[in-house]
């Protein structure tokens, strides 16, 4: 294993047993900025296709040795080298033997990214939310930790895998651990509103441009047809009220 992960075995004559010399592995293209995890404050310093750099970056920002790297090899041809990494009396156990079946749970001859193990381990495969967090950032991953949650790396993917995930963690970003929390507790916020109101938006909005003198006389100085209504009007007026509407419209 050591030899198909790019280390040095040495060999002493008289000896019946190696030594394993860890190196620096296969080339990779070394520590980038994130490109879809943009943040205003914080570090810039994303994932790479290494996951012993990956797991490297992790211990640079929590210097413990309560930190852990469990090793796991997936893939019957490619061996690719899994890491679990979680903070040992902070994370639970369950946990931990749950993610080890799963993983252990399948049979494949090639892992080539996370996204692979991702789908692979999912419960309910036939959800189309997501049931992992994904990140490229290397302290997002190390916060991750800190909250006792689990990072799964993958070797060849600079994409990390969080869990368990919930919906609150879907609505995090990066910037609401470096700012105040009255800030971040804001902009939560207003993501929460938008998360549950975007999703019926598009009909409020063309209910809304069918509909008639009621709701554009909201509007103040706009005409009754041929207009738009104001986005506060889209996003405010409740689906609910759609049939009572138009009954006051026909009246």
């Amino acid at each position: 294993d050591g030899v198909l992960t790019g280390e040095t075995i040495l060999f002493v004559d008289g000896f019946d047993k190696a030594l394993k010399i860890p190196d620096s592995g296969y080339p990779s293209r070394g520590v980038f900025e994130s490109e879809s995890e943009k943040v205003v404050r914080g570090s810039n310093e994303a994932l790479c296709e290494s996951v012993k750099l990956n797991a490297a970056l992790i211990r640079k920002r929590i210097r413990s040795n309560k930190v852990k790297a469990r090793q796991i090899k997936a893939g019957v041809r490619s061996n690719t080298n899994v890491y679990l990494m979680y903070i040992e009396d902070l994370a639970r156990k369950e946990i931990l033997e749950e993610i080890e079946a799963r993983l252990a749970g399948f049979e494949i001859d090639g892992v080539l990214d996370s996204g692979i193990l991702e789908q692979l381990s999912e419960e309910k495969w036939y959800s189309p939310f997501p049931q992992f967090q994904t990140t490229e950032r290397a302290d997002r991953a190390s916060m991750a930790l800190l909250e006792g949650r689990v990072v799964v790396l993958s070797d060849n993917s600079p994409v990390g895998l969080i869990l368990p995930a919930d919906y609150n963690s879907f609505i995090k970003t990066s910037d609401d651990y470096y700012s105040r929390w009255e800030i971040s507790s804001f902009a939560r916020m207003i993501r929460y509103v938008s998360a549950a109101g975007s999703s019926d938006y598009c009909p409020r909005r063309r209910f809304l441009l069918q509909t008639g003198r009621l709701v554009v006389k909201l509007a103040e100085g706009v005409k009754i047809k041929g207009t738009l209504v104001p986005f506060f009007i889209h996003f405010f007026v409740p689906l609910p009220f759609r049939e009572k509407i138009l009954t006051l419209h026909r009246t």
